[in-house]
């Protein structure tokens, strides 16, 4: 079946209502500047206080094999995205092939590394599908957010008590993000109560509540058993990724591995609550790391130079890729014109 019949009648109302922006306009890239330079400064002041000869030393002394593990482990990592966003893409375009769909991923990686909150990610999974409803895979890209979040944030808590527990002791700037999070999550579990029940956008009219009422219905449609999956599947991919943030630990000369384990779903607790101020949540995962791993034993270095590989193996690099396979396929539609 081709995807492009699929598209909703009024499929222009809805490009022109999701439309995000692009990463060289003006004010996006103003603001990715500031991001980058705020990441900058904030990734200095760390490395500076922790001694630039130490992080070189703790580098080169890294052990080889839990490191290469851990960059190995970037494959299960997309290919688990990949049959999340496949599972979801089966409501709105049954018909993509394998490629169209890690083609979507990818250009998804790539804008949304670049724009700010990751919007672009949105645009840029719909962008490589131009015959379907845009809106609808927003909301399905909304979908497959939503599923990470509550995997992070219920494993999260559990790891920050299992934390709490190993240190035995509750600073201030925990609690306030574990009860952070636990609002968080009480909200996500309210919004999709609303959704499941048609309220939200149910009486209101208007181009804005069309366009997000065609996207919560493309939520809707998926079945308990799809959701059930996904939440499996976003279970995986999160299992992978604190096994990568361990490894790296590891090779870091950090341990015992349960501490590294719990300090590790802590952290990535703790970075979700907070904004993403800077490129790439740049500075803060590697501020919280260090916060976080410290109580721990784990040395400031081994810490800063674990989260930071973290991030140029599982974002920078998959939206490298992205932006290649991005401008590939531009320049092919280009051509077909």
């Amino acid at each position: 079946m081709d995807p492009r019949s699929l598209a909703s009648p009024d499929v222009r109302l809805a490009e022109a209502a999701m439309r995000f922006p692009v990463p060289f306009a003006p004010r996006t890239a103003a603001m990715l500047a500031g991001k980058l330079v705020i990441a900058a400064a904030v990734l200095w002041v760390l490395a500076e206080r922790l001694d630039l000869r130490m992080l070189s030393e703790s580098f080169a002394s890294a052990f080889t094999l839990p490191l290469a593990t851990a960059a190995l482990l970037v494959l299960p990592n997309v290919a688990l995205q990949h049959a999340k966003w496949r599972l979801l893409l089966r409501r709105a375009a049954p018909g993509l092939r394998h490629r169209d769909v890690a083609r979507s991923l990818f250009a998804g990686f790539a804008l949304g590394l670049v724009t700010p909150a990751r919007a672009g990610e949105f645009g840029g999974r719909a962008f490589t599908l131009p015959g379907a409803d845009r809106a609808a895979i927003a909301g399905l890209t909304a979908t497959d957010k939503l599923a990470s979040m509550i995997v992070t944030l219920a494993a999260g808590i559990g790891a920050g008590a299992w934390y709490i527990a190993i240190i035995g002791s509750l600073s201030t700037a925990l609690a306030a993000g574990i009860a952070a999070a636990a609002v968080l999550a009480a909200g996500i579990a309210a919004g999709v109560f609303l959704l499941r029940r048609r309220i939200v956008f149910a009486d209101r009219d208007g181009r804005v509540a069309r366009v997000l009422r065609r996207a919560f219905e493309a939520m809707r449609s998926l079945s308990r058993r799809d959701l059930a999956l996904l939440l499996g599947l976003s279970a995986a991919f999160y299992a992978v990724f604190i096994a990568q943030f361990v490894l790296l630990l590891l090779a870091f000369g950090a341990g015992p591995l349960p501490s590294c384990a719990a300090g590790a779903a802590t952290v990535m607790l703790l970075k979700t609550v907070i904004p993403p101020l800077t490129f790439g949540e740049l500075g803060i995962r590697e501020g919280v790391a260090i916060f976080v791993l410290a109580p721990l034993h784990v040395a400031g270095p081994a810490a800063f130079n674990a989260s930071l590989i973290l991030f140029l193996v599982n974002v920078l690099l998959p939206a490298a890729a992205g932006t290649v396979l991005l401008l590939l396929y531009s320049d092919r539609r280009r051509a077909a014109q």
